[in-house]
């Protein structure tokens, strides 16, 4: 498994279309970005009916400017958003984000 890039807000688009889904905002300089990751990777491998996505927040300024826009949460990174069907159910950021965390507010939204 292995979460899928947004590059674009086509891509965004289809995401907000999933009745679940996980956008993981992410920055390669940042060592509290990579913790995240690698929790948000360990709740990807416990979740496979989840899609999980991520938006490198360097590379994709503008895409997750305008994630923080459209969902009105102020952008930070790292952050997490748990949706379903685009609207954010969850979410978190910095270290609040755990697999723990993320694996218990999937759970709940899938009951």
């Amino acid at each position: 498994m292995s979460m899928e890039l947004l590059l674009t807000e086509k891509d965004l688009k289809k995401t907000l279309g999933l009745p679940i889904a996980v956008i993981f905002k992410h920055s390669h300089r940042c060592p509290i970005s990579a913790k995240a990751k690698n929790s948000v990777i360990s709740s990807e491998e416990s979740n496979p009916d989840c899609p999980f996505f991520m938006v490198d927040v360097i590379d994709q300024k503008d895409l997750s400017g305008k994630i923080a826009s459209l969902f009105s949460i102020p952008h930070e990174s790292p952050q997490v958003f748990l949706l379903a069907k685009g609207i954010v159910i969850w979410n978190a950021s910095h270290f609040d984000i755990s697999k723990k965390s993320l694996n218990d507010s999937i759970a709940a939204l899938m009951e």
